[in-house]
């Protein structure tokens, strides 16, 4: 006997196979378990979306080979502990300027924050999922539909090489549009039906309690994840939930409903570049040094995006 316990009925042993099967045959005996090797938990998140999305179950059985997303923003600070060595590649497809390297405007590395963060205090759905970034947004959040449109050709070319099985978009165009003639919506659609789970914000124009309608693309299309914001009240339950005011929702120019989920919006903090447009014009939003708190469905989108490859690490079919 190696030591006696006081706070469980039991004690630590060195045993041999023959006393392990005697003692299992002891109606005293409830179990007998080995003496495994722990480590500290690193993933942690205090902040309430994290319980009331569930999201924590990633964290504790993480399922291995989790997929790449792709996050189709204003790009990644791919250097910093919060993502490791996940960030795949970083392309930049940007037509706009100004455009820094990595990501000069903050949106994207928060987005893939919430998707996939992995550090201790801002942990995201999937923290060990992989990220690929793709830039389509300039330093002030600009972009044009050519560009996200590239995005989607790229993803296509690539999928298969890095694992591409999610891509996240959390922007919109400016025009109204039907998917029968829509570009952008005819885009995404291909990426769905080839595989790949698209995930879409459904914007922040929200009239409430009059129904704005999702009109723009990508967010109008059928077949992707349209994704509206939730304000999570104290996190504690679903009972004291509600739908942010701005959160777009209604049918499309087309007759669809959509958003299709909700997921939390509001008041989230996340990872930021610290000279990055979003916290120099915002300084009254930063918590920490490279870190922010922000609210729009462009946040509640990532925490869909990060379930679903956690889903389809899980069922890859």
């Amino acid at each position: 006997m190696r030591q006696q316990f006081n706070s469980i009925n039991g004690l630590q042993a060195n045993l041999t196979g023959k006393q392990i099967a005697t003692l299992a045959n002891k109606s005293f005996v409830t179990s007998i378990v080995p003496n495994e090797t722990v480590k500290a938990q690193r993933y942690s998140n205090p902040q309430s979306w994290v319980p009331a999305a569930n999201v924590n179950v990633n964290w504790y059985s993480p399922t291995a080979n989790a997929p790449t997303i792709a996050v189709v923003d204003s790009g990644i600070q791919a250097n910093r502990s919060d993502f490791g060595s996940r960030v795949l590649a970083q392309l930049n497809l940007t037509s706009l300027g100004p455009n820094s390297t990595g990501d000069g405007f903050g949106h994207g590395t928060f987005v893939a924050g919430i998707a996939a963060d992995g550090a201790t205090g801002y942990t995201g759905t999937t923290p060990n999922a992989n990220l690929l970034s793709i830039d389509v947004l300039n330093d002030v959040g600009q972009g044009t539909t050519a560009d996200v449109i590239r995005a989607c050709d790229w993803i296509m070319a690539n999928k298969a090489k890095y694992n591409i099985q999610v891509a996240n978009f959390s922007l919109h165009s400016a025009s109204k549009a039907s998917i029968m003639f829509d570009p952008l919506d005819q885009a995404v659609e291909k990426l769905w039906l080839n595989g790949v789970v698209v995930v879409a914000a459904a914007g922040n124009y929200g009239t409430d309690p009059v129904a704005s309608g999702v009109l723009f693309a990508p967010g109008n299309d059928p077949f992707v994840i349209t994704v509206g914001a939730i304000d999570v009240g104290n996190g504690n339950g679903a009972g004291d939930d509600s739908v942010a005011p701005w959160s777009a929702y209604g049918y499309t120019p087309d007759g669809f409903s959509k958003p299709d989920l909700g997921a939390p919006g509001r008041y989230m903090v996340g990872p930021v570049p610290a000279t990055s447009t979003l916290p120099l014009t915002r300084p009254d939003k930063v918590t920490a040094p490279g870190y922010m708190q922000l609210s729009g469905t462009s946040f509640a989108a990532p925490v869909v995006a990060g379930a679903a490859a956690a889903l389809r690490a899980q069922n890859p079919t």
